[in-house]
């Protein structure tokens, strides 16, 4: 069970600023409102690990759901959408420590879909199946990884991830259309 720590009501429930601290050590510290956090929460965890967003509570645990910001222990990042408390949706990681970055899809906190990652000097634009490219794609360090050139539509579907992180949807799909029908 959480242990709550804050502002009550005189009803005594959690209403609010306040922390609820968890048995795994973490905690997580926002607004409460008759008992219920209430907006973005902050969860911090024993690794020196922070999150910043929305959360779903319960009683044993803190769960990161909607949009949020982790900020790892490492100084690596990622701002997108979570879902069951894993990266899942449009987002983007930045890894200072080897000097890379990915935005684009994640799936069940993998990079599943299509993405950009960029790393020093080369970039690779295509599909990810749980962290690794797979199918079409392209990269601009080595001509001779690009995959399937012979394919005009190939790099039509790229633009979109931009489009897409910018929120628009329509656009976005627009553009994917031609590049998913290239590939079936």
């Amino acid at each position: 069970m959480a242990r709550y720590q804050g502002d009550m009501n005189s009803d005594q429930e959690a209403h609010g600023h306040g922390t609820l601290y968890f048995g795994n050590l973490e905690r997580a510290e926002g607004t409460f409102v008759h008992n219920n956090p209430s907006g973005p929460m902050t969860l911090y965890y024993p690794t020196g690990s922070q999150y910043h967003g929305e959360l779903l509570v319960t009683e044993i645990c803190a769960i990161r759901q909607g949009r949020g910001l982790l900020e790892e222990w490492d100084a690596s990042t990622y701002c997108g959408v979570w879902a069951e408390d894993g990266r899942w949706g449009l987002g983007v990681a930045h890894y200072p420590a080897i000097d890379a970055k990915y935005e684009g899809e994640w799936l069940a906190d993998s990079r599943c879909g299509l993405g950009v990652w960029t790393a020093r000097d080369s970039q690779y634009y295509g599909r990810w199946s749980f962290d690794k490219p797979e199918g079409y794609g392209t990269t601009d360090s080595d001509p001779a990884c690009s995959i399937s050139p012979q394919n005009p539509m190939e790099l039509r579907g790229f633009g979109a991830i931009f489009v897409l992180l910018r929120g628009d949807v329509a656009a976005g799909a627009a553009i994917l259309e031609p590049f998913l029908e290239g590939l079936t």
